[in-house]
């Protein structure tokens, strides 16, 4: 609430005596100017916050909010992770075994590099923005609606994928090429990430990566994203053969 004082300053520098009839109409555009800059200003701010709000929830949909790793040959191991949480009594939205990697997506159109993510049906259930999965099976993919858009590739065309592994062949050794069949697609509100990223089985990631164990590894995701630093250093305590970030 604006004070009585505040009011009797305001009028005495938007009015002024009749002599002065000229300054006063430069008074009121000042001040009607200013009250158009501010309210700008609290407008801007005000969907700038609410944009970063909604980006940030979407990212966060997308991306683990901890990522387990195993230090050299040790499995990683979920029942343990999950008893963990259940001690501690922090709420898990999702703990699931991935496998990440990168390669090539080549088609008629154009080519794309990709980062792939092997997960289980049944944990890619459990994210919100992937709509359909029925075709999700060996030797599908489920690609991001901006990459379809961009390379000319829809539901049931088929899609050949180059990774980092080399095969002998006559002519010397050359990327070894895996075609996957398009399940479906996916929007995660995010284009970069629609752009970037494809979903295939695990156990063909598996295959993919030649049952690299260094790509395989645990995501987390919980409800009180606020203290995950927290957790993280809990887990590390608990944990000596992992590392988390």
């Amino acid at each position: 609430m604006i004070s009585a004082a505040e009011l009797l300053i305001i009028k005495n520098y938007i009015r002024s005596k009749k002599k002065d009839s000229f300054l006063k109409i430069i008074s009121i555009f000042s001040f009607l100017g200013i009250s158009i800059g501010v309210a700008t200003l609290i407008i801007v701010m005000s969907v700038m916050n609410g944009f970063r709000a909604e980006l940030f929830d979407k990212l966060l949909k997308f991306n683990p909010h901890i990522i387990v790793h195993s230090v050299g040959n040790d499995e990683l191991s979920i029942p343990k992770l999950t008893q963990f949480f259940n001690e501690k009594k922090i709420e898990v939205k999702s703990i699931r075994k991935v496998i990440k990697a990168q390669g090539l997506l080549v088609s008629e159109r154009s080519n794309s590099g990709i980062g792939i993510i092997g997960i289980n049906k049944e944990d890619l259930l459990k994210d919100e923005f992937i709509k359909e999965l029925s075709g999700y099976e060996k030797g599908s993919v489920i690609i991001g609606n901006a990459l379809a858009d961009k390379l000319g590739i829809a539901k049931n065309n088929k899609i050949n994928v180059l990774s980092a592994n080399n095969v002998s062949t006559p002519f010397g050794k050359l990327p070894q090429q895996f075609t996957y069949k398009v399940a479906s697609t996916f929007s995660s509100g995010v284009s970069e990430l629609d752009y970037n990223y494809v979903f295939i089985p695990y156990n063909d990631a598996l295959e993919f990566i030649k049952n690299n164990k260094n790509l395989i590894s645990v995501d987390i995701k919980i409800k009180d994203v606020n203290n995950v630093d927290l957790y993280k250093k809990e887990l590390q305590k608990n944990f000596q053969n992992y590392y988390f970030t």
